[in-house]
C-alpha cells in the first residue's frame, strides 16, 4: 500500500531535521570559505573548480541544491 505524504509538512519536518546540517555544512562552511579565501586557497578540487569558474555565490547555491536533492532522494 502506498502512502501519500503532504509535501509541505514533510518538507518542513525535513528542514527541521537537517537544520544543523544547513547551519554548519551550508552556511558555516560557506562563510568560513568566503572569509578565508582572500588569504589562502581552496584545496578541495570540486569547490576550487566552482569558485574559479563561477564564484562564491554559486558554491552556496550548489550546497543548497544538494540539500534539496537529498529531500527528493531520501525515503
Amino acid at each position: 500500500m502506498l502512502e501519500v505524504y503532504n509535501i509541505r509538512s514533510s518538507f518542513s519536518s525535513y528542514l527541521y531535521e537537517v537544520r544543523f546540517i544547513i547551519l554548519f555544512y551550508v552556511i558555516g562552511d560557506w562563510t568560513s570559505t568566503a572569509y578565508a579565501l582572500p588569504s589562502g586557497a581552496e584545496y578541495n578540487p570540486v569547490p576550487a573548480m566552482i569558485l574559479e569558474n563561477y564564484g562564491i555565490y554559486h558554491l552556496l547555491l550548489i550546497k543548497m541544491g544538494f540539500i534539496l536533492l537529498l529531500f527528493y532522494v531520501a525515503p
